[in-house]
């Protein structure tokens, strides 16, 4: 099975007008808000905000690796499997997310958080290991899976990132400056 093919897209330059629109929006709306109830136009982040998580500073990170790199991964993983197996991989975004929070949030693991992370991984090896939902296989099929997690993975961060910085912003102070 070889999958579909659709028109080339230019996928990075796609997700950077896509953040800089959003910068576009919520800035300004974030600095009248800000201003109309007697604020700074912009906050103060806290020095925990500014410090590495797991070696990413949280608002420095979010952008890159939740809304810049998820859509070129999955857009260039979509492209060499089927929409079935995309589907399996990306149903490990909660587990992926889970499993961040125990490494870099200091959550603690528990035996059902643990359990769905084992049968999340072993659903995308049955997937991959049987070349794929509706057959085919081969190079392409590890190569999607691979690019599909690699999005799991930014969407994962972008989660864990914005979790830890919404404890002192507001959402809408946490997508303004992290899209700026």
């Amino acid at each position: 099975h070889q999958p579909r093919r659709g028109p080339r897209s230019p996928a990075f330059l796609a997700s950077g007008l896509r953040t800089a629109l959003g910068a576009a929006v919520l800035v300004p709306v974030m600095v009248a808000r800000r201003r109309a109830s007697g604020r700074p136009p912009f906050p103060r982040l806290p020095p925990r905000d500014a410090a590495p998580l797991g070696g990413i500073a949280p608002l420095g990170g979010i952008a890159p690796l939740g809304m810049f790199a998820f859509s070129p991964l999955m857009i260039y993983g979509m492209r060499e499997v089927t929409g079935a197996v995309g589907s399996v991989v990306m149903a490990t975004t909660p587990a992926v997310t889970a499993l961040g929070a125990v490494l870099f949030m200091r959550q603690r693991l528990g035996a059902r958080r643990a359990a769905a992370i084992a049968l999340a991984a072993a659903g995308v090896l049955v997937v991959n290991l049987l070349g794929g939902i509706s057959g085919g296989g081969g190079g392409t099929l590890w190569l999607g899976t691979l690019l599909v997690l690699g999005a799991v993975y930014g969407e994962a961060a972008y989660t864990l990132l914005g979790k830890r910085l919404t404890a002192d912003l507001s959402p809408l102070e946490t997508a303004a400056l992290a899209s700026a």
